[in-house]
């Protein structure tokens, strides 16, 4: 393949040209990204319609390369999920860790290790090692709340398309890091990943599908229905050998699972911490950048006041009582 032509959601058509992208594209390892779902549950068990992480993988490369980032970074943006277990963030709440959701990042370059990713990587120069520190690219990934490839990508995925239209213009990079060229920008951005916060990866809904769903998938580890290893495979694959069981219990739990709004059902009595996602983006005003948050009070009241709520937890169905 000496070409890919790329028709995204978001940034609409790419030519990709460069072999070693081209060659982790059709690899395996990024393949099977195509049936992880990056909203943790697949589309029939979720209450919004999502997409995979190979959508988002491929819409991370693209965004750096439209940024000006070098070939290296673009790789890592490529392969920054292909560390993901099926069902994405789900699995940490496996282990009890809601708020954190960052086992895929601290086994990163393992979990690329165990892939065909190496041998690519190194017939083109390049090392695993350094792709896989992300703290080398800075366009990449930057802690919160600074704007970065892969938070500004899976936003914008969720944003209304006319508010895409707005911003996409308007980011910029300034000294190795994503600005926007002014405040109006920023502050449409922001307000929009808070909504998306508030309403989505932080509200009831999307917290008590986490909760139900993944007390299903520790039941099945626990009767060996399924094994850790299945869970480095894809959604489809754990969902397969679960459903080889017809064990009434999950299939009841995935009946409910499968309505677009759950119904009232008994709530835990201790709220479950959540992860805040949250970004202050920084924008030029008179050729400086500056942070959003001390130049919008408006925006600082809101930015707190979402925080404060998040830290109170959410009070999500309970699983137990189904």
């Amino acid at each position: 393949m000496k070409s890919l032509t790329i028709n995204d959601a978001i940034y609409g058509e790419e030519i990709i040209e460069n072999a070693v992208i081209l060659e982790l594209i059709e690899s395996p390892a990024l393949q099977r990204l195509k049936k992880v779902s990056q909203f943790g549950l697949p589309d029939r068990y979720y209450h919004l319609d999502g997409y995979s992480r190979f959508d988002h993988s491929l819409g991370v490369m693209i965004l750096l390369r439209r940024l000006g980032a070098g070939e290296e970074e673009q790789i890592a943006g490529l392969l920054h999920d292909a560390s993901h277990t099926a069902f994405s963030h789900l699995v940490d709440w496996l282990h009890g860790d809601t708020e954190n959701e960052d086992s895929q990042d601290r086994f990163h370059e393992e979990r690329l290790n165990q892939t065909d990713i190496p041998q690519i990587l190194s017939k083109y120069g390049y090392s695993v090692h350094r792709i896989a520190d992300h703290h080398l690219f800075p366009l990449l990934e930057q802690d919160t709340p600074q704007l970065c490839a892969d938070r500004i990508d899976y936003a914008m995925r969720e944003f209304k398309p006319r508010i895409v239209k707005k911003l996409l213009p308007k980011i910029i990079t300034h000294k190795q890091r994503i600005v926007f060229e002014d405040q109006t920008s920023a502050r449409l951005f922001a307000e929009e990943f808070l909504r998306a916060q508030m309403e989505h990866w932080g509200g009831e809904e999307a917290v008590s599908r986490y909760k139900i769903f993944s007390s299903i998938l520790r039941y099945a580890l626990q009767h060996n229905w399924i094994k850790n290893d299945d869970l480095m495979r894809d959604d489809e694959h754990v969902l397969k050998l679960m459903d080889q069981y017809g064990d009434d219990r999950v299939q009841e739990i995935l009946k409910l699972l499968s309505l677009r709004a759950l119904p009232d059902l008994p709530l835990e009595q201790q709220a479950t911490p959540k992860k805040f996602r949250h970004v202050d983006p920084e924008f030029i005003k008179e050729g400086v950048v500056v942070r959003l948050s001390n130049e919008d009070e408006t925006f600082k009241t809101m930015l707190e006041k979402a925080k404060k709520i998040n830290d109170l937890g959410i009070f999500s169905a309970d699983p137990t009582k189904i």
